[in-house]
């Protein structure tokens, strides 16, 4: 007889990726898992001001992205009647942070999705019409999305790249870029 009862409990399988209720956890993201971001694409967003300081930038410029080299973005940026600026971004380590962030009245999911946030501190280079108004520098590339705990890039939805400007005259001010993500097949 109870030999019959151990033949019918399936065996435990252990799950690596799965997340749990009420989750939330930060680290660095393991340079090995940098190709799976190299398969994003930056879908086209718009570079533009953020605050109320005076912008060199006047209109709204179409911006967008490829991650095809390891710790390297190029987004390419161009307005109408304008020359296309590339803006090189590399980077060589990045954060993570996931939290469940399911409502409390809601009934808790099995295994939640867990809103999941990549920060990746870098540097830009700007190259073609822009430069003289983009200076080289420091800026972050912010990932967004929704996952468990494998890193995939399926997971993020929106990115959104901010760099500070100090502009010839006036107090600095920070550019960003922002729009949605999909993946290489």
């Amino acid at each position: 007889m109870l030999l019959l009862a151990l033949s019918l409990i399936e065996p435990a399988e252990a799950c690596a990726c799965c997340s749990e209720p009420d989750t939330y956890s930060h680290g660095n993201v393991d340079p090995a898992l940098f190709p799976e971001l190299q398969r994003l694409i930056f879908s086209p967003g718009r570079l533009s001001e953020l605050g109320n300081e005076p912008s060199t930038i006047s209109e709204t410029l179409g911006i967008q992205g490829n991650a095809s080299e390891p710790g390297k973005v190029t987004f390419t940026v161009a307005g109408p009647g304008r020359s296309q600026s590339t803006m090189v971004f590399t980077y060589s380590a990045a954060s993570i942070m996931q939290v469940d962030n399911t409502p409390f009245a809601a009934k808790p999911a099995a295994e939640p999705a867990l809103y999941t946030q990549v920060l990746v501190p870098g540097s830009l280079v700007v190259e073609g019409p822009l430069a003289a108004k983009l200076p080289t520098g420091p800026a972050e590339l912010l990932l967004q999305g929704n996952g468990n705990f494998c890193l995939a890039a399926e997971m993020f939805y929106r990115w959104d790249l901010r760099f500070p400007v100090a502009p010839t005259s006036g107090e600095p001010f920070t550019l960003a870029g922002a729009g949605p993500v999909s993946v290489a097949k």
